[in-house]
């Protein structure tokens, strides 16, 4: 009986590590291949539209809004 606890934990463990590195490992490659924001978005004459920091901002206030 007390083997197979044993047996058990060292599974559950296992199962635990490879888990988590997994879940890991995918945050690392999303956060790596996000899509770049640009410094800033000018027009032809050189105006500029939006910057980075609006930019930004816009998004956190777009994922703010409920959708329904």
């Amino acid at each position: 009986m007390q083997d197979q606890y044993r047996r058990l934990s060292r599974t559950l463990i296992v199962t635990l590590v490879v888990v988590f590195s997994i879940l890991i490992a995918g945050g690392l490659l999303i956060f790596k291949n996000e899509a770049p924001r640009p410094a800033k978005i000018v027009t032809e004459a050189g105006t500029t539209l939006v910057s980075k920091q609006q930019l930004i901002s816009g998004q956190a206030t777009y994922e703010k809004v409920p959708v329904g």
